[in-house]
């Protein structure tokens, strides 16, 4: 007769090793799914975050005025938060930008904040994955002509309206001074 020989398949609760790692790969393998996935949308989330920025800086750098351009800057510090070289580079930024030059100085503080900003920029291509030289970002930004003629016509006619509104108050204030009040 032959006889059985016990077995010590048997790991707990009557289940043998592969069952259980079976009940394992079904509950785990899709609660495993969605941590991979929701990890993976906040990373694309989060380039496509920075990339949008960085896209507002790029397109309007030539033009500091913009508003595109400050709210983008202004977004950097939320952004790139955590990448600690695109923040220095912010600081020292705008460290340059607050710095009131003298008229002597001007032109070197202009030439200067360039460097920084580019400097701003190139930490920011390089926090998304994208390959730049400095000196590309300084030299290629394009702006037409038309472009600052009629950003420059619209400064103009700012100052204009600055201008009338001046002459208009010291016009009431003559007209003012040459009408006397009857006497009772």
């Amino acid at each position: 007769m032959n006889a059985v020989a016990p077995t010590t398949d048997h790991l707990f609760l009557g289940l043998k090793l592969f069952e259980w790692l079976t009940l394992l790969g079904v509950f785990a393998g899709p609660m495993f799914a969605i941590f991979i996935t929701r990890w993976l949308e906040e990373k694309r989330r989060t380039h496509d975050s920075r990339l949008q920025i960085l896209r507002a800086v790029m397109t309007t750098r030539r033009l500091g005025g913009d508003g595109t351009y400050n709210a983008a800057v202004n977004l950097i510090e939320i952004e790139f938060n955590d990448c600690p070289a695109v923040m220095t580079a912010r600081e020292a930024y705008l460290k340059m930008v607050f710095q009131k030059p003298t008229p002597e100085t001007e032109a070197d503080h202009l030439q200067r904040t360039a460097v920084k900003q580019a400097e701003l920029i190139h930490e920011m291509m390089k926090a998304v994955g994208l390959k730049t030289k400095i000196g590309s970002i300084m030299t290629d930004a394009y702006v037409s002509e038309g472009f600052i003629n009629r950003d420059n016509l619209y400064l103009g006619s700012l100052q204009a309206m600055m201008d009338i509104a001046a002459a208009l108050k010291e016009s009431n204030r003559m007209i003012a001074g040459q009408v006397e009040e009857p006497k009772p």
